[in-house]
């Protein structure tokens, strides 16, 4: 009996592993956390820069936003790949910024609520995601992709005021660029080309090189201004609260 136990442990050892539980030499696991961390970035940054341009708040409050953003974003990355008992998916991904709630966000600065009534809305609306997460998963099969792709389509539509407006340059309501245009156009240029290159890597990071590549030409025709960049701290803890 002990035996036969004995022999059942050993073939459970044996048995295939799934690829979750690959474990890769250091230097892919370093190449392929860097391409992760990247290929977030634009879009973590992407969703407070749009918040709190929209709210109004001082450059160095954007920074603090967009270090909350960093720092809850790698919390969560850890909790998704670690896992713990009922939460993570222990899967080496990387939890960034859902744009699904950029249009609500801004819907209640338009009614005056202001950044906290935001913060305050996040909080409640994360603590009941969390609680509808296990009933949603069962039904999530009955959304095709036709249907998700739609809801992708009318998040991307509702922010084209903020793009459209970022793209003329009038976030302060100044009259349009056609500078600022042009730029516009060069980047969504960039953005393009990058996508379709062949080359899975360059892909992915066609959002965070088009920033970069953009405000490379934004620099040379003397659209940037760089002198504020070294007032802050360069290592920086998002104070709990901040935004009340």
């Amino acid at each position: 009996m002990t035996s036969t136990k004995l022999l059942r442990g050993r073939r459970e050892l044996q048995r295939p592993r799934g690829p979750e539980d690959e474990r890769l030499p250091l230097g892919r696991t370093t190449a392929f956390g860097a391409q992760h961390v990247l290929t977030m970035y634009g879009a973590i940054v992407a969703v407070p820069l749009i918040i709190g341009q929209a709210a109004g708040l001082a450059p160095e409050r954007i920074a603090l936003l967009i270090s909350s953003c960093l720092l809850m974003g790698g919390l969560a990355t850890c909790l998704q790949s670690l896992g713990l008992p009922l939460l993570g998916s222990k899967l080496p991904l990387v939890q960034g910024v859902s744009f699904a709630g950029v249009a609500p966000m801004l819907a209640i600065l338009a009614g005056d609520g202001g950044i906290s009534a935001i913060m305050g809305a996040v909080i409640v609306s994360s603590a009941a995601g969390l609680l509808l997460a296990g009933g949603f998963s069962r039904v999530i099969r009955f959304f095709p992709p036709v249907v998700t792709g739609t809801m992708i389509t009318v998040i991307g539509i509702s922010l084209l005021p903020v793009a459209i407006n970022w793209s003329a340059g009038t976030t302060d309501g100044s009259p349009p660029s056609n500078r600022a245009i042009a730029l516009a156009g060069i980047t969504l240029l960039i953005v393009l080309l990058l996508s379709k290159v062949g080359i899975g890597i360059v892909s992915r990071l066609s959002i965070l090189l088009s920033f970069v590549l953009g405000t490379g030409v934004a620099a040379l025709l003397g659209m940037t201004d760089f002198s504020r960049v070294g007032d802050g701290a360069l290592i920086s803890f998002p104070t709990p609260l901040a935004f009340g």
